[in-house]
């Protein structure tokens, strides 16, 4: 398990013996195909909490990373709606605010008009392509390299890490796609990219960080390709000495105490989950705002509602100023967002809701003046912090989902 790539969140995916005479293809494509299905819901709200900008509601706005200032809105008839099509009625432009409550978020996704039952699959095309390819690219490079370098290892960590940092940085521009699809609206009059091949066009051509870029340059800008690169890097880093752990030094094997041996190996993917979290976060935030963002773009937003940094409309709210880069963006976090959890989902869709009970739904509001002292401090920075870790547990399950999934079909012979 740990000596194969990650290609979606946090989890091994069974990857394909390329030494075999003859692969099985067929069955491959099978099994990535069906990972890709199975993890979408957790994928899809994974990449939602991650994005979606929680603006901190037990105190004023504070932009304390950022040069301006955005005016916090004062009640709920500020808050954007859109026409639900064929009904005659508005709904809220955007999703309710999602935390860390899996099931939750599986309901406000399907309960909610603007996304539905279908809001659950978006992107797993792509996210199947994404995994395929990394499950064949990946090894290839890897026995590459211990070739040119005569390495003899079954797994060297050097040429493991590198192996997958390439091909995480290869197959960036999937991710980019992957997450365009699953942020955008679903609704036909709001989606701006109509598959991953569209979104890959649009973007490299209409989101050209200077005028002088290339469709190449647009696509693997370092602001998206470093936060890849890194996410692809740290996994299998965490990966390979955790099973050096679990083997030498706790003295588990999978045949001898498979129990304790796949109990162990939750345990550390869990560990996994939580150091690239945030990172993620912050890797997700930059992937959905316009590359071009940092300069007067002559290519005009594909609605009227979204902003120079969105590429799209986007069915949950997203950060109205661009981040710079990664440091950056996990700092606007844990500054601006974070605060106490909403209120009950009771009618929410309903639209009986007070003032405030719809601030605490949707965001926004002036809340309590801010509180000052050393306790009150470290308390909002707490949780801020927080706020890094609102996906870890869509992360986790899917990283356990995949992880059975590749145990299984090791034990069938796929």
């Amino acid at each position: 398990m740990f000596g194969v790539s990650a290609p979606s969140p946090g989890a091994d995916a069974g990857g394909l013996d390329l030494g075999d005479a003859e692969p099985n293809w067929a069955a491959f494509a099978v099994q990535q195909y069906l990972e890709a299905l199975l993890a979408s819901p957790l994928v899809v709200v994974e990449t939602l909490t991650d994005v979606q900008f929680q603006k901190r509601i037990d105190s004023p706005y504070e932009r304390l990373w950022r040069p301006t200032t955005v005016q916090p809105t004062t009640s709920y008839s500020s808050y954007e709606s859109v026409p639900l099509s064929g009904s005659g009625r508005v709904v809220p432009m955007h999703l309710p605010r999602m935390h860390s409550d899996i099931s939750g978020n599986l309901r406000t996704i399907t309960d909610s008009e603007l996304e539905g039952l279908s809001g659950l699959l978006k992107g797993h095309l792509t996210d199947f392509c994404f995994r395929a390819s990394f499950a064949v690219i990946q090894p290839g490079i890897e026995e590459f390299m211990n070739d040119m370098l005569d390495v003899f290892e079954d797994v060297n960590p050097t040429t493991n890490i590198l192996s997958h940092a390439i091909t995480g940085a290869v197959l960036s521009p999937l991710e980019l796609v992957r997450s365009r699809l699953i942020v955008q609206a679903s609704s036909s009059s709001r989606r701006r990219y109509f598959g991953p091949i569209h979104a890959l066009y649009s973007i490299a051509n209409e989101e050209r960080p200077s005028p002088s870029s290339s469709a190449f340059s647009t696509l693997y800008t370092p602001r998206v390709l470093i936060p890849s690169i890194l996410v692809h890097s740290v996994g299998p880093f965490v990966r390979f000495f955790s099973a050096r752990i679990i083997q030498d030094e706790l003295g588990l094997d999978a045949a001898f105490t498979p129990v304790l041996y796949r109990l162990a190996t939750l345990g550390f993917l869990a560990i996994e989950a939580a150091i690239v979290t945030p990172i993620e976060m912050a890797r997700k935030r930059l992937q959905v705002q316009r590359l071009d963002a940092f300069r007067q773009s002559p290519n005009h937003a594909a609605s009227p509602h979204a902003t120079r940094t969105q590429a799209f409309d986007s069915v949950v709210e997203t950060s109205a100023t661009p981040y710079t880069g990664m440091l950056n963006c996990i700092g606007c976090i844990v500054a601006e967002e974070g605060g106490r959890r909403p209120v009950k989902r009771r009618q929410h869709m309903g639209g009986n809701l007070s003032s405030a009970e719809w601030q605490d739904v949707y965001g926004g509001g002036g809340g309590e003046k801010p509180a000052t002292g050393v306790v009150e401090s470290l308390g909002r920075l707490a949780k801020g912090i927080s706020t890094l870790y609102r996906g870890f547990w869509a992360r986790y399950a899917a990283t356990v989902i995949l992880y059975a999934s590749s145990e299984i079909a090791r034990e069938d012979g796929w």
